[in-house]
């Protein structure tokens, strides 16, 4: 009989697997749209203490030293994410082995509760709560940023929970990955790409749930605007667009011919995380929610064409929904992304190709 390579770790009992056949676990410390095979190498329980989720992750550094450096560093992010009113699970660190290969045990408060995306907006008090969150986030993000302090990148609305742990009694927000590789140092060549990545994405939403749900968000959208003048002040050639931050310096058609031109086509094995040495891969579910930010842009603020309107909404439709949100980025999702960047920068003239003015 095979035994358990979990059987033997740093704590008294085995690991568990958190994910059981033919069960749905919900809102814990996971992506919704990662492999459930890669959730389960990833993600077990301890057997004893259903309150707890153990994470593993692989060493950084050789020395124990530098390791437990790199996690108290990790908490200093995770603080700063606390003091603008977003609450990361209590976690400690543990340093063992796993069939002889030394491993990384991240045992963090389980949260459950529901993922942002799928909270029902259905009475005043959760709206002003979702607006209110937003907007603590966006705070998050200005004020890092202008600090020049490491940001969290890895953002997307299945990253968030609103929930509570078995300590508590109220809901709260939560931002639920724990894991490392997250946060963009101020060394990283990207860093200001990174951060208007992360803005893209946020604006997007923000502008999605205002517009499907018909709800004004005068907290996120004050932020939004106090984010939009901070920009225009440090950026001045789009000092002249004054109803939104573009996001890079290059015109439209430019940054769409960076993303179809910059970014490889292959799908990586393992999970793409924001930080990773050779992060330029289209099956990143961000590199689609940039294209998608920037089809926004072409829909509200350039004249196009009947056809050239039909093959973009499309593609949105297509790209929005919760099964794609769900599922990873297939080859052909990228072919297509591909062959409408093509299209668009064929069938629309670089005049109007210009961005928002």
């Amino acid at each position: 009989m095979e035994q358990n390579p979990f059987s033997k770790t740093p704590f008294e009992k085995p690991l568990a697997d958190l994910f059981k056949e033919g069960e749905v676990v919900v809102a814990v410390a996971e992506e919704d749209s990662e492999d459930t095979q890669i959730k389960r190498e990833r993600l077990k329980m301890l057997e004893d203490r259903e309150d707890k989720v153990v994470r593993l992750e692989d060493p950084h550094f050789t020395d124990t030293t530098e390791e437990a450096l790199f996690y108290k560093d990790q908490e200093k992010q995770f603080n700063r994410l606390r003091e603008f009113g977003i609450s990361v699970p209590k976690i400690s660190v543990v340093i063992g082995q796993i069939e002889e290969k030394k491993k990384i045990f991240i045992i963090a408060d389980k949260v459950e509760g529901v993922h942002l995306h799928k909270i029902e907006l259905s009475d005043s008090k959760m709206v002003a709560e979702v607006d209110e969150f937003y907007a603590r986030l966006l705070g998050y993000y200005l004020d890092t940023y202008r600090r020049g302090l490491p940001i969290f990148t890895d953002i997307a609305d299945f990253q968030f929970i609103y929930g509570k742990t078995t300590e508590q009694i109220k809901n709260s927000f939560y931002m639920v990955d724990v894991g490392t590789g997250n946060f963009s140092p101020t060394s990283d060549p990207n860093y200001d790409q990174r951060f208007k990545r992360v803005l893209d994405v946020l604006f997007r939403e923000i502008s999605e749930i205002k517009s499907d749900k018909k709800l004004a968000f005068p907290e996120s959208t004050k932020k939004i605007n106090e984010v939009k003048k901070f920009w225009l002040s440090q950026i001045p050639q789009i000092k002249d667009r004054k109803d939104r931050i573009f996001f890079g310096r290059q015109p439209l058609g430019e940054n769409l011919r960076k993303l179809k031109d910059l970014y490889k086509d292959e799908i990586p094995t393992g999970m793409i995380h924001g930080n990773m040495p050779d992060h330029q891969f289209k099956a990143d579910k961000n590199w689609f929610n940039s294209l998608n930010f920037h089809l926004v842009i072409l829909l509200e603020d350039i004249d196009l064409g009947d056809t050239v309107v039909r093959k973009i909404q499309e593609f949105r439709l297509a790209h929005s929904t919760v099964e794609w949100d769900n599922r990873p980025t297939t080859e052909a999702d990228i072919r297509e992304a591909n062959n409408l960047i093509s299209f668009l920068l064929k069938s629309i003239p670089d005049a109007n190709l210009t961005g928002p003015v």
